[in-house]
């Protein structure tokens, strides 16, 4: 089964991490037989821009290329349908026209969500990652909405910022040793059509951008669909 995190990652240095379940749940179903997943996966109607920030790297890995994972995990989200991605340079010239590298705080990465025109904002980082086979990426993800919008989706008026929080989050470690986890990536690949070419659907196993593609695709899949991780997000002071 997959590994659960129970450590806190800090994507934010504020951010308190409460203790996550067993991934085995979130991979049942996972067999060839798993039907296509429909047109559309996104959840929230009148959300319709979403923004990717760049990604934070807490993994100690210098080799890891942050803006070439965040490419990778806005495409994937691409693939969700019903939703216009921003630009992932948008967001980088609205970054650098502050003086700054990445998102600060719950706060500001809704503030950069308005500065980008998008109605939503995902912060994502990468907390271990081991690029030798067999691969192991841990992920973490939030998703930040303006407050015009509550967390069904709809679009409501006058609503009041109590304290910036996710209205979605995932964590898990994705470890292509485990079976469960090799079995999911056979069927992402094959669901991609990857049956051609000298390893097939395997390159979503053995390469480095194959497997952190199928780890954000899950990470989506994750965090809009089986959002009951709950974070401490209190109130900060940005800066």
């Amino acid at each position: 089964m997959l590994r659960p995190v129970f450590r806190s990652c800090g994507i934010f240095r504020f951010v308190r991490l409460a203790v996550f379940g067993s991934m085995a749940a979130a991979l049942a179903g996972c067999s060839d037989s798993r039907p296509k997943e429909p047109l559309s996966l996104w959840p929230y109607p009148a959300i319709r821009r979403v923004a990717v920030v760049p990604l934070l790297n807490f993994s100690g890995d210098s080799g890891l290329d942050s803006l070439t994972a965040t490419d990778l995990l806005a495409s994937e989200l691409t693939q969700l349908g019903d939703i216009t991605v921003v630009p992932v340079n948008r967001v980088l010239a609205a970054l650098e026209r502050e003086g700054i590298a990445n998102v600060r705080s719950p706060r500001h990465a809704m503030e950069l969500c308005r500065a980008v025109g998008s109605d939503a904002v995902i912060v994502p980082a990468i907390t271990e990652y081991d690029p030798y086979e067999p691969m192991s990426i841990g992920l973490a993800m939030e998703l930040y909405t303006l407050p015009e919008f509550d967390p069904d989706g709809q679009q409501t008026r006058n609503v009041s910022i109590t304290g910036p929080a996710p209205m979605a989050q995932m964590q898990r470690i994705f470890d292509a040793s485990q079976k469960p986890v090799a079995r999911a990536v056979e069927h992402f690949g094959k669901r991609r059509g990857s049956d051609a070419g000298p390893f097939g659907w395997r390159r979503y196993l053995v390469t480095q951008e194959g497997f952190l593609r199928f780890c954000f695709a899950e990470g989506l899949r994750i965090m809009l669909n089986e959002n009951s991780v709950q974070m401490d997000l209190p109130e900060t002071t940005d800066g």
